[in-house]
């Protein structure tokens, strides 16, 4: 692991900026295809040529025991060790450049720094993507494996990556489930729908995050991933809608009392890399990072797996009264969440909806 000051940081974003980096303020959507693609072409002609190093930033806002970062750097070692130095990795945790998943997604549209992932739904939002809301409806899945089957799935896939690359600078890899979606709270155990009547719920802005709380009986309150602690702490909300191992590696456990796997989604991430910084590289390098790219989601499913496996542990252990729901608790969560599948069928797309509920039974 490398250590890096302020300094430093600050010396990479100059030396990208100067480097000719783009400045745009979000990501580009399909109108400026054609600027891109002519702006590629010109960093094509300025790039480092072959035999001389191209410099890759990664942001993250999580720490250095998150999984997702710990998997970045198994990607920095092997991207450095098989281009023989050609390709410098620069993985820089704990928001130190990067404060949240929208401004993770603008330095890589940018190229101010060139791979990254956010959730699906922050994409979407940004460049116009419906298809990518399929993953949020509430108990359409009801595990990782059927997450992936449809993930993996290459008719769909493929359709929804080209909606990405039309509709932006990025060229896109896969993706991967961070961990399952828990309700906690600081008032009082919760293991129905009706027991979440009266609480502030913590939610992205995602629209289908808002709709399942306010379906599931609580009160939906939108807000920055930043601002969620003190929020907490604080008591501007009640409870969170959040990732089981986002609960248990940022310590939500020291506000919250109480916590119930209801599991509606799960948090999914889309990786990514500039298409300008990619398409600069020479072909033996292209091979090299498409191969590792593979690599790392590869790995990067398997850390997430093993993190969230040992999150409720964790979470039990450090004091919050924890709710597993049983087979009959879980089925009226779900009733109450389902209904969305119709009412918001326009948020991913009729169609889309449609071939997913076919496609998983449903």
């Amino acid at each position: 692991m490398k250590k890096r000051t302020l300094t430093a940081v600050l010396l990479v974003l100059v030396m990208l900026i100067t480097a000719g980096c783009g400045k745009k303020e979000e990501a580009p959507k399909a109108e400026e295809n054609t600027a891109n693609a002519e702006a590629g072409e010109a960093a094509a002609e300025d790039s480092p040529k072959e035999g001389e190093a191209y410099t890759i930033v990664i942001p993250q806002t999580q720490n250095e025991s998150d999984p997702q970062v710990i998997a970045y750097h198994m990607l920095e070692e092997a991207l450095e060790e098989r281009s023989e130095g050609r390709i410098q990795v620069d993985v820089y945790s704990g928001g130190t450049i990067s404060s949240g998943d929208t401004e993770t997604l603008q330095l890589v549209a940018s190229n101010a720094a060139q791979i990254g992932n956010c959730p699906n739904f922050t994409l979407a939002e940004s460049i116009g993507v419906k298809a990518l809301y399929i993953w949020d409806y509430p108990f359409l899945f009801q595990s990782s494996e059927e997450m992936y089957q449809i993930m993996d799935d290459p008719d769909f896939w493929s359709d929804v990556s080209a909606q990405i690359e039309a509709n932006s600078s990025l060229k896109v890899y896969s993706n991967y489930v961070n961990s399952w979606q828990l309700i906690s709270n600081s008032k009082r155990a919760v293991a129905t729908p009706a027991d979440l009547s009266g609480l502030k719920i913590r939610t992205s802005t995602a629209e289908l995050y808002v709709s399942t709380i306010n379906a599931l009986g609580g009160n939906a309150t939108p807000m920055a991933w930043g601002e969620v602690f003190s929020a907490l702490q604080q008591g501007t909300v009640d409870g969170a809608f959040v990732a089981s191992t986002l609960f248990d590696l940022n310590k939500f456990s020291e506000v919250q009392q109480y916590a119930t796997d209801v599991n509606p989604n799960a948090n999914l991430q889309i990786v990514f890399i500039n298409r300008d910084f990619y398409n600069s590289l020479p072909e033996d390098l292209q091979k090299i990072v498409d191969e590792e790219m593979a690599n790392f989601v590869t790995n990067v499913r398997e850390l997430c797996a093993e993190t969230e496996a040992n999150a409720w542990d964790s979470i039990e252990s450090s004091g919050v009264e924890v709710t597993h729901l049983t087979e009959e608790q879980r089925a009226e969560f779900t009733e109450a969440g389902k209904v969305i599948w119709e009412e918001k069928a326009d948020v991913a797309g009729e169609e889309v909806v449609a071939l997913v509920r076919e496609k998983l039974g449903r």
